[in-house]
C-alpha cells in the first residue's frame, strides 16, 4: 500500500502529485478541490468545516467515477501530495492524506522544504 507524503507545490521528485485545481495531471485532477473551494476559504466565504463537507463529497463522487486511477494511486509505492498551502496552514493536501488512510493508506509526513 502507498506510503503518503505532504509538501508544498515546489517539491519536484518524481513521486510528486499536484492536488492543486489548476493542475494538469490526470492523477492529481481525481484529488483536486475546485477552484470555487479555494476561493471561498481564501476570500473567507466559506468555513473550513463548509468546505471539508464539499471537499469530501468530492473525493466520494471522484472514488465512484474513478476507481481504478483511485487503485492505481493506492498500490504506489510512494506519492507525495502537493499544493501551494504553507506546511503549518490548514490544508486540504493532509485532510486528503488521511482520508486516503482510511483506504490502507499510510500517511507518512509532510516534506518541508529548505
Amino acid at each position: 500500500m502507498v506510503k503518503v507524503f505532504t509538501s508544498m507545490i515546489a517539491y519536484s521528485e518524481d513521486d510528486r502529485m499536484d492536488i492543486t485545481f489548476a493542475t494538469t495531471d490526470m492523477l492529481g485532477k481525481i484529488f483536486a478541490p475546485t477552484r470555487e473551494m479555494v476561493m471561498g476559504i481564501k476570500l473567507n466565504t466559506i468555513t473550513k468545516e463548509q468546505y471539508l463537507v464539499k471537499y469530501k463529497a468530492l473525493l466520494e463522487d471522484s472514488r465512484k467515477r474513478y476507481p481504478n486511477l483511485w487503485d492505481m494511486v493506492l498500490n504506489f509505492d510512494k506519492v507525495v501530495l502537493c499544493c501551494y498551502c504553507n506546511p503549518n496552514d490548514w490544508c486540504h493536501r493532509r485532510y486528503l492524506a488521511q482520508y486516503l488512510g482510511i483506504l490502507g493508506a499510510e500517511y507518512v509526513k509532510e516534506i518541508y522544504l529548505k
